[in-house]
């Protein structure tokens, strides 16, 4: 990056400070604005001071120092500058994981250094979200989350230790634990690993309201809202190579660590600048099904589905319960009282100890602790399996000959719908590839990995449902499905992080509605002879979370809103860590220079939402 000012005039101290803010964001690195290397930001600083002096340059703060740092050793030297001398980056040590390979250097950031971090800067209201501090209010909160928690798993221990008196509930923050992959250098997988509160400030909803609520002194939000740099708290990160092949040991290494964090900051927790004591307690690991079958060694997921009619062992495919199995089928979705109810923590999947059963638990249900993602289930689950088929049926009312063309036909008014509703259409045209329908034998599903393109195209069929009628049986009860589960999801989203008795009926109501009609359309889509309507093993997950929800209804207390384990939001994190990591050179210390870059960045947001006050 070069600098250049197209004037004739002395450099004055506002054009200086301008140069030394380029020089600055280019570490940041920020979404808005490239990506840079230190050596570049180095050779920069070095081209201005050239230009206008040193005398001149000092008047900026930090544009000297950098112009003197050594670009053979670019990463370290402007980490000396930035972050050891001008304070420019989140004061959390990093700590170093004891592995095995001299030559894999794995840097943490502790739950324990992040929760002193948010003491010490007065910022333990960001567990509760709330925007600012109020020690009242954030007891208040906490206070209420653990009583509705208490009516949906009385059994957990925290309660049992708060009676002992070794906790006090209203300085205890809920938190989970998440991980995904993103893409780092040359599309190379990069997992990242986070703690997050699970109380936060709601959701973005696309419509906004005309008359804005009045804000509720103890509110209780799904944790979504505000940038992720702040609502998220990194553990590490890890290149495919630090944890694959011959260091898989480091994986299970790196488990344990989160585990022995977890357990230590719900033990002995964290001092406050006051003296009081703070605790954190995990009460969820989150994630997509592959994370959650790598993080906890399942011997049941979705990769021990039933793959031939011949096959004899079925292991099942849930964690929770025995579906899957032989005699217990995971299809069974449209009633209250399926098979596998009965079958709920009746074994375990696990093969081995788990690294995470050292954290607090309910006896012989560990396995719980690992919650399902409405974000993965539904809206890159089974929405693209539904959207896939009722997309074909509705491109076969378009009066062409070709499958193509009709597929034509069907985009532009779908592209003429978002143009008119203002939705982003994602797509450039709805297509068999689109629909992974190349061939009548085959079901028809998305395969796109964009969780917007769904709930835009369910916007889109739902509207055609509503604003059209059809004489075709199967798209009156798609319609019936679609309208069911729209109002389901749309229940959740402006709920609380607890549902009360009769958001948990109305939501699981719906719910059940839909599940019938699917598989009311498979049953019909099987007798016409058509193969639409799939049976994915994510189809199971819903009544999961429908028949515990109806349960909760009828014995009259709250139940956890299914959308307080979603992963929207971490989704967002996964992308802007594997975007620093992409600019960071190959070598034994990258995993370090990724963790300084990430300090640093993240340090911007905080200042940038008003949580820290940047040095002078």
């Amino acid at each position: 990056m070069v600098v250049v000012f197209e004037t004739n005039e002395p450099y004055s101290p506002a054009m200086l400070e301008a140069a030394l803010i380029d020089i600055y964001k280019c570490l940041q690195a920020p979404s808005s604005i490239p990506f840079a290397s230190c050596a570049a930001a180095i050779n920069t600083a070095r081209d201005v001071v050239a230009d206008i002096g040193p005398r001149a340059a000092s008047r900026s703060v930090g544009l000297l120092d950098i112009a003197r740092c050594n670009p053979r050793h670019s990463e370290r030297e402007t980490h000396k500058v930035l972050a050891k001398k001008y304070g420019l980056a989140l004061d959390i040590p990093q700590s170093r994981l004891s592995t095995k390979d001299d030559g894999c250097h794995i840097p943490l950031l502790r739950l324990r250094d992040w929760a002193r971090f948010l003491l010490k800067h007065n910022c333990w209201h960001l567990c509760t979200g709330l925007v600012r501090p109020d020690q009242k209010r954030e007891r208040s909160i906490l206070k209420v989350f653990w009583a509705r928690y208490k009516q949906w798993n009385p059994k957990h221990p925290i309660f049992q230790k708060a009676a002992r008196g070794e906790v006090c509930l209203s300085r205890v923050a809920p938190i989970c634990f998440h991980g995904d992959e993103g893409r780092s250098r040359k599309r190379s997988p990069f997992m990242v690993l986070s703690f997050y509160p699970m109380l936060g400030r709601g959701v973005c909803l696309q419509k906004k309201q005309k008359a804005q609520p009045l804000k509720r002194y103890l509110k209780l939000k799904p944790n979504f809202k505000g940038h992720s740099y702040t609502s998220r708290w990194l553990f590490t990160g890890l290149r495919k190579r630090d944890y694959t092949d011959k260091r898989e040991h480091n994986w299970k290494l790196v488990l344990e660590e989160a585990a022995t964090e977890a357990a230590h900051m719900c033990e002995v927790g964290a001092e406050s600048l006051s003296g009081e004591r703070h605790w954190m307690q995990l009460v969820h690991i989150c994630g997509d099904w592959p994370f959650l079958h790598k993080s906890g060694y399942f011997r049941r997921s979705f990769l021990t589905v039933q793959k031939r009619l011949s096959q004899r062992r079925l292991a099942g495919i849930c964690h929770l319960c025995l579906a899957g199995t032989s005699d217990v089928q995971f299809e069974q979705i449209a009633t209250r009282r399926p098979k596998w109810l009965s079958t709920l923590h009746q074994e375990s999947p696990f093969d081995e100890p788990n690294p995470f059963s050292v954290v607090l638990h309910v006896e012989d249900r560990l396995s719980e602790l690992w919650a399902y993602d409405l974000f993965h289930v539904w809206h890159l689950g089974v929405s693209k399996n539904y959207l896939g088929s009722v997309l074909v049926i509705l491109s076969e009312l378009e009066p062409h000959s070709s499958v193509d063309a009709r597929f034509d036909s069907l985009t532009e008014k779908y592209k003429t719908w978002c143009r008119v509703h203002k939705r982003r259409a994602h797509v450039i045209k709805i297509n068999k590839e689109l629909l992974n329908w190349t061939t009548t034998s085959q079901f028809p599903t998305g395969s796109w990995h964009k969780g917007e393109l769904s709930t835009v195209l369910m916007e889109y069929v739902e509207w055609r449902f509503l604003s059209e009628s059809f004489d075709d049986p199967m798209l009156t009860k798609a319609a019936e499905a679609c309208h069911a589960i729209q109002a389901c999801i749309r229940g959740m989203y402006s709920a609380d992080l607890f549902l009360s008795p009769s958001e948990s009926h109305q939501i699981s109501e719906l719910g059940f509605r839909f599940l019938r009609r699917y598989e009311q359309l498979a049953q019909e889509a099987h007798a016409q002879h058509k193969n639409l309507f799939v049976f994915q093993p994510k189809i199971h997950i819903i009544p999961h979370w429908l028949v515990a929800l109806s349960k909760a209804s009828k014995d009259n207390r709250y139940a956890l809103n299914p959308l307080g384990t979603s992963c929207q939001q971490n989704e967002d994190f996964i992308g802007r860590a594997s975007r620093v990591s992409r600019k960071v050179a190959t070598s034994d210390l990258s995993l370090s220079r990724i963790m300084d870059r990430y300090l640093k960045a993240a340090f911007a947001k905080w200042v940038d939402c008003g949580y820290l006050v940047k040095p002078e």
